[in-house]
């Protein structure tokens, strides 16, 4: 009963924070999987969607290349996401992967083990002596002109607090990118403090926190919607 109460509070919460926008949805999610909602009417398939994370699902990403056919560029060097993605075969037309990390510098860095071993995401940390994991990242910038892109129309990240260094190259460089679905970890180093500093960061700099659910939130380019 407790938990039930807890569960439709964060709704609630959340709520208040979610605003109603023209051809807003949710995909993905099935069996368990993660669900991200994004501005659905600035993607097609002429679209560039950069996704880190894929962990132990892509649910999301497949319903996005099933509905509107945009290049998507899917990123981890963790070995759950390589057998998540071997695990399916042939990847749809115009969907890639790459066994990186998205992180704000370009190199091998440690990992730590993940907080649960079902769950299976691996934590960039260079203080620990983990070599056992040690995977190679590149930031936005080194990836995209691999890719030939000049710039992102959704870009989903779920890496288990690189986002911070992501974000913060986003903001340093200038990269052009439309929307952005995130979730903001508060695990240490980090902490609900620094979510609070980074989402003022983003807003500052012409982003849009437009829905939230838990720790998870999709931004937007305030002048996009202008258009």
């Amino acid at each position: 009963m407790i938990q039930a109460i807890r569960r439709q509070g964060r709704i609630i919460y959340d709520s208040f924070f979610c605003k109603n926008i023209d051809t807003k949805i949710t995909l993905g999610g099935e069996k368990g999987g993660d669900a991200w909602t994004f501005i659905s009417r600035f993607i097609d398939k002429s679209s560039v969607v950069y996704s880190g994370g894929v962990g132990k699902d892509i649910s999301f990403e497949l319903a996005l290349a099933k509905q509107f056919k945009p290049t998507i560029c899917l990123y981890d060097p963790s070995p759950t996401g390589i057998k998540t993605v071997n695990n399916l075969g042939t990847l749809p037309e115009k969907v890639s992967f790459s066994a990186l990390g998205l992180y704000k510098e370009n190199g091998t860095f440690n990992f730590d083990d993940p907080f649960w071993e079902g769950e299976g995401s691996f934590i960039l940390n260079k203080a620990t002596q983990n070599s056992a994991n040690s995977f190679v990242c590149q930031n936005l910038e080194t990836c995209m002109k691999q890719n030939g892109h000049t710039k992102i129309d959704l870009l989903k990240i779920d890496i288990e607090g690189s986002e911070y260094g992501v974000i913060e190259e986003i903001i340093e460089k200038n990269i052009v990118i439309d929307q952005i679905c995130v979730e903001i970890h508060t695990f240490a180093p980090f902490s609900r403090t620094k979510r609070q500093e980074l989402i003022k960061t983003m807003e500052n700099f012409g982003y849009l926190m437009f829905h939230k659910k838990g720790a998870d939130f999709s931004f937007i380019k305030k002048n996009l919607l202008a258009k």
